[in-house]
Protein backbone atom coordinates (compact mmCIF):
# COMPACT_ATOMS: atom_id res chain seq x y z
CA UNK A 1 0.00 0.00 0.00
CA UNK A 2 0.97 3.84 -0.96
CA UNK A 3 1.62 6.41 1.10
CA UNK A 4 -1.21 8.41 -0.14
CA UNK A 5 -3.62 5.22 0.05
CA UNK A 6 -2.98 4.47 3.72
CA UNK A 7 -3.71 7.97 4.05
CA UNK A 8 -6.97 7.76 2.52
CA UNK A 9 -7.89 4.98 4.53
CA UNK A 10 -7.69 7.31 7.93
CA UNK A 11 -9.12 10.04 6.89
CA UNK A 12 -12.06 8.86 4.78
CA UNK A 13 -12.72 5.08 4.97
CA UNK A 14 -12.19 4.88 8.97
CA UNK A 15 -14.65 7.61 9.54
CA UNK A 16 -17.36 6.28 7.15
CA UNK A 17 -16.93 2.50 8.47
CA UNK A 18 -17.45 4.43 12.14
CA UNK A 19 -20.10 6.15 10.90
CA UNK A 20 -22.07 3.60 9.30
CA UNK A 21 -21.50 1.15 12.61
CA UNK A 22 -23.26 3.60 14.60
CA UNK A 23 -25.98 4.36 12.14
CA UNK A 24 -26.16 -0.01 12.33
CA UNK A 25 -26.61 0.85 16.10
CA UNK A 26 -28.86 2.96 16.25
CA UNK A 27 -30.96 1.21 13.72
CA UNK A 28 -30.85 -2.23 14.97
CA UNK A 29 -30.04 -2.45 18.89
CA UNK A 30 -32.69 -2.44 21.69
CA UNK A 31 -33.48 0.65 23.07
CA UNK A 32 -32.19 -0.86 26.54
CA UNK A 33 -28.51 -1.71 24.82
CA UNK A 34 -28.53 2.07 23.34
CA UNK A 35 -29.61 3.56 26.30
CA UNK A 36 -26.60 1.57 28.03
CA UNK A 37 -24.26 2.86 25.67
CA UNK A 38 -25.05 6.71 25.80
CA UNK A 39 -24.92 6.77 29.22
CA UNK A 40 -21.60 7.74 31.15
CA UNK A 41 -19.12 5.47 31.30
CA UNK A 42 -20.97 3.79 28.62
CA UNK A 43 -19.18 2.71 25.17
CA UNK A 44 -19.96 5.84 23.34
CA UNK A 45 -17.92 8.47 26.12
CA UNK A 46 -14.81 5.71 26.56
CA UNK A 47 -14.78 6.14 22.53
CA UNK A 48 -15.05 9.46 22.42
CA UNK A 49 -12.29 9.87 25.14
CA UNK A 50 -9.93 7.19 22.93
CA UNK A 51 -10.90 9.52 19.60
CA UNK A 52 -10.03 12.58 21.03
CA UNK A 53 -6.77 10.88 22.87
CA UNK A 54 -5.66 10.10 19.33
CA UNK A 55 -6.58 13.36 17.92
CA UNK A 56 -4.15 15.33 20.71
CA UNK A 57 -1.36 12.93 20.29
CA UNK A 58 -1.67 13.34 16.45
CA UNK A 59 -2.08 17.41 16.96
CA UNK A 60 1.02 17.56 19.45
CA UNK A 61 3.29 15.56 17.36
CA UNK A 62 1.72 17.86 14.13
CA UNK A 63 2.82 20.68 16.38
CA UNK A 64 6.22 19.97 16.59
CA UNK A 65 7.29 18.46 13.23
CA UNK A 66 9.09 20.36 10.81
CA UNK A 67 6.05 20.15 8.38
CA UNK A 68 5.00 23.53 10.20
CA UNK A 69 8.51 25.79 9.94
CA UNK A 70 7.70 29.17 8.81
CA UNK A 71 4.04 28.32 9.02
CA UNK A 72 3.02 30.24 12.06
CA UNK A 73 -0.39 30.97 11.39
CA UNK A 74 -1.01 26.82 11.09
CA UNK A 75 1.37 26.11 13.89
CA UNK A 76 -1.16 28.52 16.07
CA UNK A 77 -3.96 26.65 14.79
CA UNK A 78 -2.63 23.35 15.26
CA UNK A 79 -1.60 24.33 19.33
CA UNK A 80 -5.49 25.62 19.67
CA UNK A 81 -6.35 21.83 18.43
CA UNK A 82 -4.26 20.18 20.97
CA UNK A 83 -5.51 22.21 23.60
CA UNK A 84 -9.20 21.65 22.88
CA UNK A 85 -8.20 17.80 22.36
CA UNK A 86 -6.84 17.70 25.76
CA UNK A 87 -9.95 19.93 27.14
CA UNK A 88 -12.60 18.00 26.06
CA UNK A 89 -11.00 14.55 26.42
CA UNK A 90 -10.17 15.70 30.31
CA UNK A 91 -13.59 16.82 30.69
CA UNK A 92 -15.54 13.80 28.89
CA UNK A 93 -13.64 11.70 31.56
CA UNK A 94 -14.45 14.33 34.49
CA UNK A 95 -10.90 14.50 35.11
CA UNK A 96 -9.99 10.79 36.05
CA UNK A 97 -13.19 10.65 38.48
CA UNK A 98 -15.15 8.14 36.24
CA UNK A 99 -11.90 5.94 35.96
CA UNK A 100 -10.61 6.21 39.72
CA UNK A 101 -14.32 6.38 40.78
CA UNK A 102 -13.33 8.99 43.03
CA UNK A 103 -16.47 11.18 45.17
CA UNK A 104 -17.53 14.43 44.29
CA UNK A 105 -16.32 16.64 46.87
CA UNK A 106 -19.51 18.63 48.36
CA UNK A 107 -18.59 22.47 47.50
CA UNK A 108 -18.26 21.49 43.92
CA UNK A 109 -21.13 19.27 43.80
CA UNK A 110 -23.33 22.83 44.85
CA UNK A 111 -22.00 24.17 41.28
CA UNK A 112 -22.04 21.08 38.80
CA UNK A 113 -25.25 20.65 37.22
CA UNK A 114 -24.37 16.59 37.23
CA UNK A 115 -22.37 16.61 40.51
CA UNK A 116 -18.70 15.60 38.57
CA UNK A 117 -15.50 16.90 38.38
CA UNK A 118 -15.71 18.74 35.04
CA UNK A 119 -16.08 22.55 34.33
CA UNK A 120 -18.32 21.84 31.67
CA UNK A 121 -21.75 21.63 33.65
CA UNK A 122 -21.36 24.87 35.67
CA UNK A 123 -21.92 27.25 33.20
CA UNK A 124 -22.59 27.74 29.67
CA UNK A 125 -19.21 29.58 28.88
CA UNK A 126 -17.96 26.08 29.55
CA UNK A 127 -19.92 23.87 27.54
CA UNK A 128 -22.22 25.49 24.74
CA UNK A 129 -19.34 28.32 23.79
CA UNK A 130 -16.10 26.15 23.36
CA UNK A 131 -18.52 23.50 21.40
CA UNK A 132 -19.25 26.03 19.09
CA UNK A 133 -15.89 26.97 18.69
CA UNK A 134 -14.99 23.55 18.08
CA UNK A 135 -17.82 23.38 15.66
CA UNK A 136 -16.77 26.55 13.71
CA UNK A 137 -12.86 24.85 14.11
CA UNK A 138 -14.09 21.38 12.35
CA UNK A 139 -15.90 23.28 9.62
CA UNK A 140 -13.50 25.78 8.65
CA UNK A 141 -10.20 23.60 9.26
CA UNK A 142 -11.93 20.35 8.16
CA UNK A 143 -14.55 20.47 5.98
CA UNK A 144 -14.03 24.11 3.90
Amino acid sequence: MQKDQLNKVWWLWVPVLIMAAQLFCEFSLPDALLGAMHTEGGSHEIGEFFVLLAALVVAVWTFFSSALKGRSWLRAWVALASLCCFYVAGEEMSWGQHILHWSTPEYWQHINDQQETNLHNTSSWLDQKPRLLLEIGVLFGGIV
